[in-house]
Parts: C-alpha cells; sequence; structure tokens
C-alpha cells in the first residue's frame, strides 16, 4: 500500500487516467491533484511516494471545488466541472487548456467525446464546449435538474434529470457560438425520452463496445437496460433494496453489468438475458463504487465500512479485502490493472496488486 499526503478531507473523486500511469482527486478540502506515476517504477510494482510526482490544479477561485471529472478515452485531457457552476480542462501533465463558466449551479457531470474535441456538462442547462473553436452550445430545455450525462456518438448525447427522466439529444455544431455571447437558450424538448425510473437517476452509463444500448441506475433501486432507439426498457433490473448509485459495464465485447448499491451489495447482471449471474455481499455499509478488471477477472468495490473487496467474476466469491483508514469512498484501477487508487478521509492510497493465475 503506497499513501499519497495532501488532502485534508474526503477524498470524493478519483480517477485514473484510460491510457497513462496518471491519476487525478479531489476533494471537499477544496483542493484537486493530478499524480504522475514513474511507469519504470511502476513495471516494478515497487512504487513508493518518491515515485509520485504530484502537481496542484488550480481552480478560477479558491473557494470552488471540484464536483465531477472526466478522463478522454486517450488519456491526454482530463476535465472537470466545479461547485460554482464552471467548466475546466487540463492536459495530462498539468497544463491548463481552457475553463468556461456555463452554469449558475453545481456541475453534475461532465462528459468529454470519445475524440476529445467536445466536452458536455450538465446542471441547470445543458453546454457543449469546442475544444477545437474554443465555442459553446447552451440548452435549457429541461424542467428538471440534470444529475448525469453521457455521449452515445459523435453527435448524439443522453441527459438524466432528478425526476427519473433520460433524454437524448443532437449537437449541431452550427448552432455553436463564442463564449461571451448572450442568447436565448432553446427551450424545445426533444422528442426521443426514455422514461421508466420513478424516481432520480445516479448514472447513466454507455456500452463501450455497443453504442446502442446504455443503462441507468436510480434511486428507485432498479437498474434499466435500453436500446437508443428504442423509448421503452429492453430490461428491468430488480433485486437491490437500496439506491443504485454506481454502475461498470464488465467488457466491451459481454453483455456484463456491475450495480452498486446503499443496499451494501454489488450485482452482476446479464443484461441480454436480464438475469442476475451474482450477488456480491460482504460489505456492511452502503457501496460506493465498483471497478472493474475484466482482464484479469475481478471486480473491487469501495463501501462505507471501509473496506475495498475483491471478487472474483468468474465464481462471484470474496478472494480478499483491503481494511482502509476510514469510510472508503472511490476504487479505481490504473489502465493495465496493476494498481488500484482508493480513496477516503485525507487519504489517497495505491494498492500494489498481485493475482492468482491459477
Amino acid at each position: 500500500m503506497i499513501p499519497f499526503s495532501g488532502h485534508s478531507q474526503n477524498v470524493d473523486l478519483l480517477a485514473f487516467s484510460p491510457a497513462k500511469d496518471v491519476l487525478v482527486s479531489a476533494g471537499t478540502d477544496r483542493k484537486t491533484y493530478l499524480w504522475l506515476l514513474n511507469a519504470k517504477k511502476k513495471k516494478k510494482t515497487k512504487l513508493t511516494e518518491d515515485d509520485v510526482k504530484k502537481k496542484s490544479l488550480d481552480l478560477d477561485s479558491s473557494t470552488d471545488a471540484v464536483s465531477c471529472l472526466d478522463w478522454a478515452s486517450d488519456g491526454l485531457h482530463v476535465a472537470a466541472g466545479t461547485e460554482h457552476g464552471h467548466v475546466l480542462l487540463w492536459r495530462s501533465d498539468g497544463s491548463r487548456v481552457a475553463s468556461w463558466h456555463p452554469h449558475q449551479m453545481a456541475t453534475k457531470s461532465v462528459k468529454m467525446s470519445d475524440d476529445g474535441q467536445f466536452v458536455l456538462s450538465v446542471a441547470d442547462i445543458v453546454c457543449i464546449y469546442s475544444r477545437r473553436n474554443k465555442t459553446w452550445l447552451r440548452t435549457a430545455w429541461n424542467e428538471a435538474a440534470f444529475t448525469d450525462a453521457e455521449w452515445i456518438s459523435a453527435y448524439k448525447f443522453i441527459t438524466a434529470d432528478v425526476d427519473g427522466v433520460i433524454t437524448m439529444d443532437t449537437m449541431k455544431e452550427s448552432h455553436f457560438t463564442d463564449l461571451t455571447f448572450a442568447f436565448d437558450l432553446p427551450l424545445d424538448v426533444p422528442s426521443h425520452q426514455f422514461r421508466g425510473h420513478s424516481g432520480g437517476v445516479y448514472r447513466v452509463l454507455r456500452h463501450p463496445g455497443r453504442k446502442d444500448v446504455f443503462a441507468s441506475c436510480s434511486v428507485d433501486c432498479t437498474v434499466i437496460v435500453w436500446k437508443v432507439e428504442k423509448t421503452k426498457p429492453q430490461h428491468v433490473l430488480e433485486g437491490h433494496f437500496g439506491y443504485v448509485t454506481d454502475l461498470a459495464w464488465i467488457d466491451e465485447d459481454d453483455d456484463l453489468l456491475a450495480s452498486a448499491s446503499y443496499d451494501g451489495s454489488v450485482r452482476v447482471w446479464d443484461t441480454k438475458r436480464g438475469d442476475c449471474l451474482f450477488v456480491l455481499e460482504d460489505h456492511r455499509e452502503r457501496v460506493t463504487q465498483v471497478a472493474v478488471n475484466a482482464r484479469m477477472g475481478y471486480i473491487a468495490s469501495s463501501a462505507h465500512d471501509g473496506k475495498v473487496n475483491f471478487w472474483s467474476l468468474r465464481s462471484g466469491k470474496l478472494v480478499n479485502s483491503y481494511e482502509g483508514p476510514g469510510r472508503m469512498l472511490r476504487a479505481n484501477f490504473d489502465c493495465d490493472g496493476e494498481f488500484l487508487a482508493v480513496s477516503s478521509y485525507g487519504a489517497v492510497q495505491i494498492l500494489a496488486l498481485k493475482y492468482n493465475t491459477n
């Protein structure tokens, strides 16, 4: 276990780059850091704090704090939304690319497009920022506050709200304007809406290998699997008896999905058939995040009971646990599956992993 110093309060956000040895963290202490790992040391699995370069990411205001994060798929950029409605973009070395202020309330979700050229953010309105042209597109057709967003294709995206409604919209580059240009926001609600949840949606997540499928989870304790071109659910996955707050697709080549819940369990679903394959039960309190290493066949779950559990994807059995210094808030595998970053109160730690290949 490798601890890193810097944060002094809850580290609520934590994400490894999907392509580089870089970790980003953000906490309620209003601090945001990039942790750049020494790749040569990393391969020896003997990483120490001296082998990690920490860089502070400054926001536009010292009283602001990061509320959401997302990496570009190539690992070259990371975007962040803040409690004051700002959105910022950095390169993977920590240098600032741009910042803009589209929202009048805390940014709830920020997502980078697959090509890294557009940044989608939601809060009171929808905003899409063009990195290439440094312009934005904004819409305000929603009746309820947004909770999450996701790209479906190069020009299509979905948004979710506190009423449980998921809406698909289409981006038109001809509608982008200068950042300082004031205009009336479009109010026409897109016609393609997905209605199946009876409570607010926590997450919407596109299948990594099939752009025509996405999943959502909600305070109504359900997970729903959707086909993009249909408005009715493909499957409503029931079994959790607490809020379902996180989702993770197992692999781009299969139809397995993991869900994490306030009921203290993780469930693995076959979304093609609509069946629950495994109920992973060991945590005594709410599960905060579920992470997947499909290549080695393991799931990691973090929870408020102070534990990070490791589960076998093959059998659904608990294979190992890590006892943290307090409530475990986040867990995230690095791009190679050699390390797992975890966070809690005032702590960011990296666990060096060894796998039983027998």
